[in-house]
């Protein structure tokens, strides 16, 4: 009664902890924790702009009404509504409120705009001038003109907001953004970085409650882009975890109940598997300051493994055999499979991800946790029992099937194995799938939407960018407009069809000093005006306003508010989302629209070490295959281990009887991932390891029954073990989402390939043992 006191009062701690421990864990949401480890400067460039850059705080919005009329109404007060709130940075729908603009842009005019380069401030330019606005007064006119006028008669204005405005840009109608397909279109940038999904959740739910109070039930709004997609998947996960877990649940429970037709049983089976996770989320708690949840998801799964250990014992308890006398006998097996399991999720750390590497802590604990559980503690609790599972209905009938596979296998099994490895090695599809978006849970109907959007917009190339770098800001904006002359001529050319080059917001502190040197003083340039408003039929004094601005930009703090002015207008947004600091330089990254030769940019750079192209697809393609050699890599030494393992604690003999059927297995579910034209991710990998650390109990426990009852007891766990994993990873298989279908697809083929080979490999070996 002591000893099983002192299990229960363990089993009870261990939970307690386990709960203290997920009560004071921080949960992350930053899908860049589970992204490759950046090798090179551009890799950490490409892995710091998926976490945070400016890019992934973007959303898209298509509103859908009865008639473009209501969705133009529609766009202009939804963007009216979101700029007053402070959890959007910007907001944009193609609306120009031409007052706002100038009031902007005028204080800038003097040193950004490209229209001083040719400007003349003397009589004949001013006169020239003059007699072309009064042109220009026949057909404008109107408050705002005239205030344009008697402060910028050059519409320096204009031309600075010419030279800013994109060469492509959406349909504009009734002043606002649309696609071809007649909806208004929006473009909103997050504050919260884009993989954060509950502040994106949040800003999501405030854009959905503004629209459906502004449009009630007659418009649809359609949203995108990475800060919906991270919310979007958070709810279908959850909804899917719920639907597919209750459906498994009750198909395990009634399985359970089924098998050994007892609660005490079915309760029994499940306290390993809560120490597992109470070991798990212990281990978190210990070793990282914060656990991605996508991690416990994963983890989860992965423990299944851990499943096994009850029933092996639960269906080797029989009556005269008491519960710790059954569970010494069968920890032989249960310690070589839980450390061969351990040895392959060790390879996880391999991966030099901090997500990865949460996995790996996780499951190890688990396991080690549920083994120890399944050995020393539950046979403690357990009463002895009184029936013996071999007599459970219809049982018997199974073995004697199962048990005529083997022999009908075997001769089968060169040719199954040389018609996966041609599977394997034949095949015009790639191995591997190197595209990083296969590391996001994405599926593919929500990329093309947002493709779809994104082409609407005119957004710039989302593969190529132009990186500038130099010592200093003022370095990379000089760099630049020596560029630009070299771009505008691609430009022409039909090379590129749009660039952003950051001297064409900001230019050098250089340029601005000598357009600014291009005015007179005031008192000159009042004397000017009067000689050619005379000339030209103006009243001097109406451009008296004219004179004062070219004082306050000739005054001592004139770069301080000039400075002021473009941090707070259009242009100090465009470059703020540039501009980088990496590796102690200042970096910018150029965006580029509709490149249609690379090569011929490349050439147009003329070698300039500081100016090069970047294209993300191949510095993605190479992050992810250097993160997938590293856990290959990982996965071979893992390999090596496993094999010295098993040959350290079995015989010779048994050693080479446990490894065929797992090899096998592996060929088995890769060849038919091969044959349904599958390419692998990291994901199928981790599937594969799941796969093969079950497929390696299968065989351990095979292979240690030594008599035709222990075998039929086994035969009746890994019978029990094997439905349960097939039953859930085949409902994972079903998921919508295709990280999770890649695993439950794989897992379940894998399982269903080791268990057929480890219970045909098992017997022939022991007839064979026998006729000898």
């Amino acid at each position: 009664m002591k000893a099983r006191d002192a299990a229960l009062a363990a089993i009870v701690a261990l939970l307690l902890l386990g709960a203290w421990a997920a009560s004071g864990l921080r949960l992350g949401s930053d899908l860049a924790r589970f992204m490759p480890d950046a090798r090179d400067a551009d890799q950490r460039l490409l892995r710091g702009e998926l976490g945070s850059g400016p890019a992934s705080r973007i959303l898209l919005l298509a509103i859908a009404a009865g008639d473009e009329a209501r969705a133009a109404g529609l766009s202009r007060e939804l963007a009216a509504r979101l700029r007053t709130d402070p959890a959007f940075a910007q907001v944009l729908n193609g609306e120009i409120d031409e007052s706002a603009m100038l009031a902007t842009l005028m204080p800038l005019r003097f040193s950004h705009s490209p229209g001083m380069d040719v400007a003349r401030f003397d009589v004949d330019g001013l006169y020239e001038v003059l007699l072309e606005r009064l042109a220009d007064l026949g057909g404008a006119g109107g408050e705002a003109f005239d205030t344009l006028l008697a402060h910028d008669p050059h519409f320096l204005t204009l031309a600075l907001a010419e030279s800013w405005q994109p060469l492509q840009e959406p349909t504009l109608r009734d002043g606002v953004w649309f696609t071809g397909n007649g909806e208004a279109l929006l473009l909103v940038q997050t504050e919260a970085a884009g993989f954060d999904p509950q502040a994106q959740a949040a800003a999501i739910a405030t854009i959905r409650s503004t629209f459906e109070t502004l449009a009630g039930n007659d418009a649809t709004l359609l949203l995108t882009g990475a800060g919906s997609f991270s919310a979007r998947m958070s709810e279908r996960v959850a909804a899917e975890a719920g639907l597919l877990g209750g459906i498994a649940l009750v198909s395990l429970v009634a399985m359970l109940l089924l098998a050994y037709r007892s609660a005490l049983f079915l309760l029994a089976s499940a306290v390993p598997m809560a120490c597992a996770a109470a070991a798990g989320v212990i281990a978190l708690r210990l070793g990282f300051d914060e656990a991605h949840g996508i991690t416990l998801a994963f983890a989860f799964t992965l423990i299944g493994v851990a499943q096994d250990y009850p029933v092996h014992l639960l269906s080797h308890l029989h009556p005269g055999v008491p519960p710790a006398v059954a569970a010494r006998r069968l920890w032989p097996a249960l310690r070589l499979g839980v450390a061969s399991t351990a040895v392959a999720y060790a390879s996880l750390f391999s991966g030099q991800a901090e997500g990865l590497a949460q996995l790996a802590v996780f499951t190890i604990a688990g396991l080690l946790a549920a083994a120890l559980v399944s050995r020393y503690l539950l046979p403690q609790v357990l009463p002895m029992p009184r029936r013996d599972v071999l007599h459970g209905p219809g049982f018997r009938r199974w073995a004697q099937r199962l048990d005529g596979i083997d022999g009908g296998l075997w001769p089968l099994l060169p040719v199954l194995l040389l018609a996966g490895v041609a599977l394997i090695a034949g095949g015009q599809r790639n191995w591997w799938n190197n595209d990083l978006s296969s590391l996001t849970p994405l599926p593919q109907e929500w990329l093309l939407e947002d493709m779809r959007l994104r082409a609407e917009l005119a957004s710039p190339d989302a593969r190529h960018l132009l990186l500038l770098s130099a010592a200093d800001r003022e370095g990379v904006l000089r760099l630049s407009e020596s560029l630009a002359p070299r771009f505008d001529t691609l430009v022409e050319e039909g090379v590129l069809a749009d660039h952003s080059l950051p001297s064409r917001y900001q230019p050098s502190r250089q340029v601005q000093s000598w357009r600014l040197s291009k005015l007179p003083t005031p008192e000159v340039l009042r004397a000017a005006l009067a000689d050619a408003s005379e000339a030209s039929g103006f009243d001097a004094a109406f451009f008296e306003p004219m004179v004062q601005d070219v004082a306050a930009a000739q005054a001592p703090d004139a770069a301080a508010r000039i400075a002021a002015a473009q941090a707070d207008g259009p242009a100090g947004m465009r470059l703020a989302a540039m501009f980088r600091e990496h590796q102690g330089r200042s970096v910018a990254l150029v965006q580029l629209s509709g490149l249609q030769d690379p090569q011929a940019l490349e050439a147009a750079l003329d070698g300039r070490p500081d100016a090069r192209i970047l294209d993300l697809k191949a510095v993605a393609e190479g992050m992810v295959a250097d993160y997938r050699s590293r856990v290959v890599s990982g996965l071979g030494i893992a390999a090596a281990a496993l094999l010295v393992l098993l040959c350290a604690c079995l015989r010779p003999r048994r050693a080479i009887r446990v490894l065929p059927p797992v090899l096998l297995g592996l060929v088995a579910t890769l060849a038919v991932l091969r044959l349904a034209g599958v390419e692998l991710t990291l994901f199928h990998l981790i599937a594969l390891m799941l796969a093969a650390g079950l497929g390696m109990d299968y065989a351990l426990f095979f292979n240690h029954a030594d008599s035709a009852g222990s075998r039929a007891r086994t035969l009746h766990a890994v019978l029990i073990s094997a439905a349960s994993t097939l039953l859930v990873f085949g409902l994972l298989g079903a998921s919508s989402i295709p990280v999770l279908r890649a695993i439950g697809s794989t897992v379940a083929i894998g399982v269903a390939a080791q268990f057929l080979l480890a219970l045909c490999m098992s017997g022939a070996a022991q007839r064979r043992t026998a006729d000898d």
